[in-house]
């Protein structure tokens, strides 16, 4: 088997996983949920904006920062975002595990997280368990 065959096998395999169709589950929620949808879009509008400028948070005026911070708040306050959040964070930690797995395996380390900085480990995404 070829190493494309083995990534399409790896892309399939995390196509359906759990935490992937988590994720894709609430980001529908979000956009059915008027009140979600805006708070989300607004933020991402304002980002968008600052990176096409060349802007650090820190080079934004004041008024924008203002602007971030009640929509961060929003965002924090509702259930349907912090549910997509988690789900994100949960299909990141699965794609770093993965991403640690190859990389120690092409610098001739074992496949396992024994190396893994988080102290909790990889939380049991890596084959090992850790």
């Amino acid at each position: 088997m070829s190493i494309l065959d083995k990534a399409k096998e790896l892309a399939d395999a995390i196509s359906e996983s759990p935490e992937l169709r988590r994720v894709k589950e609430t980001e529908l929620r979000i956009m059915i949920n008027m009140d979600a949808r805006e708070i989300v879009e607004e933020y991402q509008g304002i980002q968008t904006d600052a990176i096409s400028k060349g802007l650090n948070y820190e080079d934004l005026p004041e008024e924008t920062k203002q602007r971030l911070q009640e929509l961060e708040k929003q965002m924090n306050d509702n259930d349907i975002i912090n549910e997509y959040l988690s789900a994100n964070q949960e299909l990141n930690q699965i794609l770093e595990s993965v991403n640690m797995v190859i990389t120690n395996a092409l610098n001739g380390n074992e496949s396992d997280c024994s190396s893994c900085s988080s102290a909790s480990g990889c939380g049991g995404n890596c084959p090992s368990g850790h």
